[in-house]
């Protein structure tokens, strides 16, 4: 072998190692294609492995190229384990001096394994790491691939998998025990020292940056949450070697999304941050803590070093033509990936999803129903949250020593940390958006940029905490969106209409978590005859409850069209229904009331001919041309009527007291006696009590008062106050009333009763006369006029029971000159009414008068309800610690509409503490989706030096976000900030009005006092609504 022959095979076999470390999946693909070249018409030349020009296969020697790579194949046969990579070498060809096949691939690891006892060696390597197993010298800990260590790794994990089925190699047990086998002295755990509060005494004297250190604070929990990998613990912990060697090359193999996303997609980011490290830094021997460490290193401000050295690249003309570094990409990716939930939430979409999250799972349109999208947007949120809990803990974590001092200038570093993130995001938008207009791209694309161009312009300290704490607003929004889309409260059922109960819901069948982990696992683990059967029986169970919850639909329908629909009120269609939540079948009901047409014929069919004279209060035009003679007519009978009652009403009372005295009379007579002689008992049986007593008690006396005496003397008194006591039993039972007694009134029921019977006959010549404003002491006790209905059912308040009439809520409205005024209702079917409306996301009035209700007056009939259920109901719940994301950005118009200006206020979402556009339209095209931005008011600029603030519009402007902010104008208070169930696509309906504001209308045509008059007037209103 000759020194040239020698040279030419090491650098052959040099450059082989560096292709397999680097795209081992490109020889795989020669090992193909040649297979295939050399099936066809070869010539006796194949493609080189190398380069692309042709090599021959059979040469004059040994040293030909071809035949030195099936030399390199059968010295690495460590590398090539896999069962279907062996079978490739069956197709290759060999060669004049060397054969090569499966089965010499096999036989050659086979005699390497023998004459190495790579067992012993793993096992002696296992219990000391920094020496080599085979000739003792030194081993340096280190993840770089070219190291000792990990060829050592890499040796004895490729000997462990070999043989491994598929089904094996995704198995976490098979694939833990063999991570157990080999050394951990690689395995990365952060220190676990509170760089938290080391970062706020740092701080402390900044307060402006130091609200997102303050976030830092409320999430300690989280982030200092312990991670493990067999023995090894800490706030984060990375197996970077077992990665690369076990999970990323089987990667293929793993066909169960939930293991595949566990171990390798959730640290697939942390995998390619620290080979990028590596390739920057070009170093020979570095653990992982090591390689983190070098990513903190810089050299001032103005030298920054590379760490923060974006470099300009060549790439394709549709590219950002600049290279980032790990770190900055370690923070920028994730603020990129945060922008992928702001695509539906700028939209204000139910559920908070978009493609992207699917992390290239394909799966079809028809499987991905919501309630997939919703398992996919809760694993996303989990993931991100994992992934900030590691960026934080590997880059602010490693800034301190165990002993908490400083490793770096900290404040330095984080200011040219941030200001660098913020610029590469600006940079990078702003070439992606001059270029859209030169080449169009995707609706889609537009709002994604959009959107990094508003975190690109935000400040500095906004950055800082959307980092921190956008994806705990973005959970917070996703687990609201769930909540609005499920029915929290159910209708109050009246239990005073004597209607029967509606049909019974039938129950889900509910799964067991031991069979539904048994379901998930058993294309893992295999099946079991015993979970099949269950699984089997399960299954026919929910296909019975889908036949049953059929069943009761229709029985429910049946139910309305029986008793409910129109019979309950002439205004309202009333039906009950089962709730479909947009994201799951909860089983509730939902009572609503749809408006109805009202007229004349129609409210006369349902009010009985009593109550014809109200009718005329909600009729424009008569009956006929006769109606006025009718209506006297009507009159003069009432009064002939009401005065034959009256008779017949003293009549039967002065009949009912001539009975009850005769009855009282004939009591008297029969008890009297009886009465005399129990009392004479009585008195006999207390005189021969008393004398005994008076006996026993001198013979006590007289008695020697030593221990026995003391003794009987006590249990002569304890027989005594027995005989009191069976004594005065008998006088009780002797002397007291017969028969039960009635439940004590309370004082306030006792004085409703006293005032409800204020109209009765028999008390009326005593009643006072009445006060000026015209109400008799009943309706001043009551506070409603009795004799009046109620405006959704037209029942007369004085029919109802004695309960729903003392509960009855009072909805007092103040008018513009000042006068109170009180409608009243029946709490019950008012409560429904308004919990209807808050299910449909439309703001509830007060019927009797068609105004919107007040908060004080919703928060009356809140009350009142609750003396009818037990079961949660609304209520005026206005939390100024809850986060209401929406918000009111205000914005003058730069052109005046003749004399005077408009403003708008355009609907904006915070999250991480930036404001979004919110966009009105999901039908965005091209670069106009600006166009669409929602409004949540337009209004004159009303403002002036001498006008008093609070009649301002600048106070309009105020009042309005203060209503926002406090959700006292949201018509529904919780993401998305609508009613989802008025769409069926989870997208807002076109022009919906997120607030609920008192009406305001204005023109060109109006003078500057008509516009300061309805400005005024509108403040008015937004006042009693806040």
């Amino acid at each position: 072998m000759s020194k040239t022959d020698l040279k030419k095979q090491k650098d052959l076999f040099k450059d082989l190692d560096k292709l397999y470390d680097k795209n081992k999946p490109r020889i795989i693909k020669w090992l193909t294609d040649i297979a295939t070249q050399y099936n066809g018409v070869h010539n006796n030349k194949i493609d080189n492995l190398l380069t692309t020009s042709k090599i021959q296969i059979n040469t004059v020697n040994e040293y030909g190229v071809y035949n030195l790579i099936l030399q390199w194949f059968l010295n690495n046969t460590d590398k090539f384990t896999d069962i279907e990579e062996l079978e490739l070498f069956d197709n290759i060809p060999s060669t004049t001096f060397t054969e090569i096949s499966k089965e010499k691939m096999m036989e050659s690891n086979s005699r390497s394994s023998q004459s190495l006892s790579v067992e012993e060696a793993i096992k002696k390597w296992k219990e000391n790491p920094t020496t080599d197993p085979y000739n003792g010298s030194e081993v340096k800990t280190s993840i770089l691939l070219k190291s000792k260590y990990s060829q050592l790794y890499e040796k004895f994990i490729t000997h462990l998998t070999k043989g491994l089925t598929p089904t094996d190699i995704m198995n976490p047990e098979i694939f833990e025990n063999i991570r157990k086998q080999l050394p951990t002295n690689h395995i990365y755990t952060s220190k676990e020292i509170d760089y938290i509060e080391n970062l706020k005494g740092l701080y402390n004297d900044d307060l402006a940056d130091d609200k997102w250190i303050d976030f830092l604070v409320k999430q300690k929990k989280l982030l200092y949450s312990k991670e493990q990998i067999l023995d090894k613990k800490g706030y984060t912990v990375y197996d970077h070697l077992f990665m690369h060697f076990y999970l990323k090359k089987n990667k293929k193999h793993f066909q169960d999304y939930d293991i595949k996303e566990i171990y390798i997609d959730n640290q697939e980011f942390l995998y390619e941050t620290i080979n990028n490290q590596i390739k920057l830094v070009r170093e020979n021997d570095m653990d992982c803590r090591e390689v983190i460490d070098s990513m903190l290193k810089f050299t001032s401000e103005q030298n920054k070093g590379i760490n923060f050295q974006v470099k300009r690249t060549t790439v394709s003309q549709n590219e950002w033509p600049y290279q980032v570094p790990p770190l900055l990409k370690l923070f920028i990716e994730y603020i990129y990936e945060i922008v992928y939930y702001l695509l539906p939430i700028k939209r204000l979409n139910a559920i908070i999803f978009d493609d992207y999250f699917l992390y290239g799972n394909k799966i079809s349109r028809l499987e991905l129903d919501n309630k997939r999208k919703i398992e996919y947007i809760d694993n996303s949120i989990k993931y991100n949250k994992y992934r900030l809990k590691t960026i934080l803990n590997l880059i602010l974590g490693s800034m301190y020593n165990s002993d908490n001092s400083e490793k770096i200038n900290i404040k330095t570093f984080l200011k040219i940390l941030w200001s660098e993130v913020k610029d590469v995001i600006f940079e990078e938008q702003r070439f992606y958006t001059n270029r859209r207009f030169l080449y169009p791209v995707s609706a889609e694309k537009v709002l994604y940029l959009d959107i990094t161009k508003t975190i690109g312009e935000a400040e500095i300290k906004n950055i800082k905490s959307f980092f921190v704490s956008s994806i705990f607003d973005i959970e917070t929004a996703h687990k609201e969106s769930q909540e609005n889309n499920n029915v929290l409260y159910e209708p109050v059922i009246d239990p005073y209409n004597n209607l029967p109960e509606p049909p019974k819901m039938p129950r889900a069948p509910i799964i067991s978590q031991d069979l539904q982990r048994y379901k998930m696992t058993s294309h893992i683990k295999g099946k079991k005859s015993a979970k099949e059967q269950e699984l089997k029986e399960h299954t026919k169970k929910e296909k019975e409850f889908k036949k049953e919850l059929k069943s009761y639909d229709k029985k429910l329908k049946e139910y309305n069209d029986k008793y409910l629909d129109k019979k309950l009120s002439p205004y309202f269609s009333v039906k009950l229904s089962r709730a479909k939540s947009v994201i799951n079948d909860k089983n509730s009901l939902r009572l609503s009331y749809s408006p109805l047409k009202v007229s004349a014929k129609s409210l006369t069919k349902f009010k009985s001919s009593k109550n014809k004279a109200l009718l005329s209060k909600f009729e424009k035009e008569p009956y006929s041309r006769t109606y006025k003679k009718k209506k006297e007519e009507e009159k003069r009978l009432e009064k002939e009527g009401e005065k034959e009652k009256e008779k017949e009403r003293e009549e039967r009372e002065r009949e009912r007291e001539r009975e009850e005295r005769a009855r009282q009379q004939a009591w008297d007579a029969v008890i009297t006696p009886i009465t005399d002689r129990l009392t004479a008992r009585w008195e006999q049986n207390v005189q021969m009590l008393r004398e005994g007593a008076e006996d026993r008690e001198a013979i006590a006396n007289t008695e020697p008062t030593n221990n026995m005496n003391r003794g009987r003397q006590t249990e002569r008194e304890r027989r005594r106050e027995r005989e009191r006591q069976r004594m005065a039993d008998i006088y009780t039972r002797q002397t007291g009333t017969q028969g039960g007694s009635k439940t004590k009134l309370s004082k306030s029921d006792l004085k409703l009763k006293l005032a409800l019977e204020a109209d009765n006959p028999k008390f009326k010549k005593y009643a006072k006369s009445l006060s000026p404003s015209g109400k008799s002491p009943r309706q001043k006790y009551v506070g409603c006029d009795l004799n009046d209905n109620d405006p959704i059912t037209q029942e007369t308040f004085g029919d109802l029971h004695f309960k729903k009439i003392k509960y009855l809520s009072k909805i007092k409205t103040t008018l513009p000159d000042g006068k109170i005024v009180t409608n009243c209702y029946d709490t019950i079917p008012f409560y429904n009414y308004i919990l209807d409306c808050n299910n449909k996301g439309i703001t509830p009035l007060n019927l009797a008068i068609n105004a919107p209700l007040t908060l004080v007056q919703k928060a009356e009939v809140f009350k009142k309800i609750k003396f009818f259920t037990k079961n949660p109901t609304l209520q005026i719940n206005i939390d100024t610690t809850k986060k209401i994301f929406l918000k009111a950005n205000y914005k003058p118009s730069p052109y005046p509409e003749g004399h005077y200006t408009i403003y708008s206020l355009r609907a904006q979402i915070n999250i991480g503490s930036i404001d979004f556009a919110v966009i009105d339209s999901n039908d965005i095209r091209g670069q106009y989706f600006n166009r669409t931005k929602s409004f949540l008011h337009i209004g004159p600029i009303i403002s002036r030096d001498d006008m008093l603030f609070e009649d301002t519009s600048d106070e309009t402007v105020l009042l309005i976000q203060k209503g926002i902010e406090n959700g006292s104008l949201l018509k529904v208070n919780t993401y998305p900030y609508w009613n989802t169930d008025s769409s069926s696509t989870g997208h807002i309906p076109y022009n919906y009005k997120l607030l609920s504001l008192p009406a305001f209308t204005f023109s060109s045509n109006d003078s500057i006092q008509q516009l300061e008059e309805r400005t005024k007037v509108f403040n008015n209103r937004l006042r009693r609504l806040i």
